[in-house]
C-alpha cells in the first residue's frame, strides 16, 4: 500500500473513533422540534410531581398525579395511589368543574376559573406553544436513562408588566419530543431553587383520547359533599 494512502486511512480512522467518543454523531436537538407537539397537540397526558428544593416533594411513596390537557384549555387531575383512583379535578375550560372523592363517593362543584396551580400549567402550555426563539441547550442531563439536552428558557407574561416565567424542558434526541418539563409556580423564581414551590412533567404521551374525560356529572352514587343548610 502506498505509504500515503495508508496515513490517510489511519488518520481517517482516528478521526472516526474521535468523532464517536466525543459524541459527534449523536443527533442534533432544536429547540423548535421539542416544542412542536405544544404547538400543534391537541391533547396529551402526563405525570405530574410536586418538586420542593427542586427535588421531588413526594419521593418514596405510590402516590401518582396524572394531568390531561385538552385544547385550548381544558384541565384533568387525576390521584391515584397504586393503580387505585383517590380524587378526581375536572376544569372544562371556560366552564364551571368538579372535584370527585372516589373514596367517599363524593363530589364538589367549583367555579370557572382555574386555581394557583392550574392558572400555572395553563400558561405554562400557553406559554412554550407560542415561544418563538432558539438557543443551545444548557446542559445535557440523564432523564430515565436517557442523555436528554436541557433548555432553560424565560417567557415573558402577558398579563403581567416585567414579569416572565422560568421553564426547564429536556428534549430527546432522538424522537425530538418533550420528556420532561419544570416550572415554578410563580413568574421570576426559578425551579430548582430553594423554598420555590414548583412542578414537574414527565412520562408525556401525545393526542389522547379525551372524549368523556371532561364530564363534569358526577357519577352515579355520587352525593354532593357541600351541606345543605
Amino acid at each position: 500500500m502506498d505509504r500515503r494512502i495508508w496515513i490517510m486511512s489511519v488518520a481517517t480512522a482516528a478521526a472516526v473513533f474521535l468523532g464517536v467518543f466525543l459524541g459527534w454523531g449523536a443527533p442534533a436537538v432544536a429547540l423548535a422540534d421539542g416544542l412542536k407537539p405544544f404547538k400543534e397537540a391537541k391533547s396529551f397526558s402526563c405525570e405530574m410531581v410536586m418538586l420542593k428544593d427542586g427535588k421531588p416533594a413526594d419521593a418514596g411513596n405510590k402516590m401518582t398525579l396524572k394531568l390531561t390537557w385538552a385544547a385550548p384549555g381544558s384541565l384533568r387531575n387525576d390521584l391515584l395511589m397504586g393503580k387505585k383512583p383517590q380524587s378526581t379535578i375536572i376544569l372544562p375550560q371556560g366552564k364551571a368543574g368538579v372535584v370527585l372523592d372516589h373514596r367517599d363517593k363524593t363530589y364538589l362543584p367549583t367555579d370557572a376559573k382555574p386555581g394557583r396551580q392550574e392558572a400555572a400549567i395553563l400558561k405554562l402550555v400557553q406559554g412554550l406553544a407560542k415561544y418563538s426563539g432558539d438557543q443551545k441547550p444548557a446542559g445535557i442531563d440523564e432523564v430515565d436513562g436517557v442523555k436528554a439536552p436541557r433548555f432553560d428558557l424565560e417567557i415573558r407574561d402577558p398579563e403581567v408588566k416585567d414579569s416572565a416565567w422560568q421553564y426547564r424542558i429536556w428534549i430527546h434526541p432522538e424522537t425530538k419530543r418533550p420528556v420532561r418539563v419544570e416550572f415554578a409556580l410563580q413568574p421570576g423564581q426559578d425551579p430548582k431553587a430553594k423554598d420555590v414551590a414548583a412542578i414537574r412533567l414527565e412520562k408525556f404521551e401525545w393526542e389522547v383520547k379525551t372524549e368523556d374525560l371532561f364530564d363534569t356529572k358526577p357519577p352515579t352514587g355520587y352525593k354532593s359533599s357541600v351541606n345543605d343548610k
